[in-house]
């Protein structure tokens, strides 16, 4: 058997558990290339999610061991969509998945893709009739030979990285010194996370309005869930370094009525006994992250 080149497959699909899908891709991952570990790191995104699959790739990204990263939220398949691998990182990553957006905002994450190729070469795939379950019968055989150490130009026709379909991330703007947002995120917890960074709101005061168009909200900054008075909500850096909107153990989704897609301004409170907030956060994206 070749060594192993990646000992890691790390996986993400909607697939549910229940199904049995998953089991089998384990297994034709361990029958290809027995060394290999596998990480789940989520199933059951919601069914034809892909908006919603690329974003929670994106945010994982950089914590992930360095190997192969195989994402499949696929409603094309069995279509003239492509299937694709993109090495990143300098080597040390491969995303397979489907080319409909679902690997971009991962792969812009960690600088780009260096390499793509088209997954076009049968001789690495599963033989079968079935032409709607690529996530058995392409990506994950495509994962084991990769990690057996067969060469990226060898499981597909290299392509122009530009070719590749974008992410669909929606992106925040500046009006007038406010900030138009929208909830990318609602975790089980109820906290909403949107798609504004720390330093959008550099210098804003202790206190920011939430206009969500039905209501205003004030929001009290905060860096810890607990800080939040019962009956209040704050607004804080969360895990994947985004701004969120949080209650103490309540859901401040539940309290607003939101959910992912609903749009949101926010502003500074003009308090004059509100003191304006520096943060020192910064964060560089690299795969395999560690504490230091």
């Amino acid at each position: 058997m070749t060594e192993l080149r990646y000992d890691t497959v790390t996986l993400l699909t909607d697939y549910g558990l229940a199904d049995g899908w998953v089991g089998v891709m384990h297994s034709v991952i361990r029958q290809l290339s027995p060394g290999v570990g596998i990480v789940d790191l989520a199933h059951q995104i919601a069914p034809f999610d892909v908006r919603g699959g690329s974003l929670l790739l994106a945010r994982s990204v950089q914590y992930l061991c360095p190997g192969v990263i195989v994402a499949v939220v696929d409603p094309g398949v069995g279509t003239q969509r492509r299937a694709i691998a993109v090495e990143v990182a300098g080597g040390a990553a491969v995303l397979v998945g489907p080319d409909n957006g679902l690997l971009a905002p991962a792969v812009g994450m960690l600088g780009g893709a260096e390499r793509a190729v088209v997954l076009d070469r049968t001789d690495f795939h599963l033989p079968t009739a079935s032409t709607t379950f690529d996530g058995r019968d392409v990506f994950a055989p495509v994962a084991a030979h990769l990690c057996r150490g067969v060469p990226l130009d060898e499981v597909g026709t290299p392509v122009d990285s530009a070719t590749l379909l974008p992410g669909v991330v929606p992106l925040s703007r500046d009006e007038g010194g406010a900030i138009v947002a929208e909830v990318i995120w609602v975790d089980r917890f109820g906290n909403v996370q949107l798609n504004v960074q720390p330093d959008e709101i550099e210098g804003w005061d202790t206190r920011v309005v939430a206009d969500l168009g039905r209501t205003r909200r004030r929001l009290r900054r905060v860096s810890a869930f607990a800080q939040v008075p019962t009956g209040d909500l704050g607004v804080l850096i969360d895990a994947s370094g985004m701004l969120a909107i949080v209650a103490d153990r309540s859901s401040a989704a539940e309290e607003l009525g939101l959910g992912i897609g609903d749009a949101i301004t926010l502003s500074p409170s003009g308090d004059e006994d509100s003191a304006p907030v520096t943060s020192s956060v910064t964060s560089s994206v690299s795969l395999g992250r560690r504490p230091t």
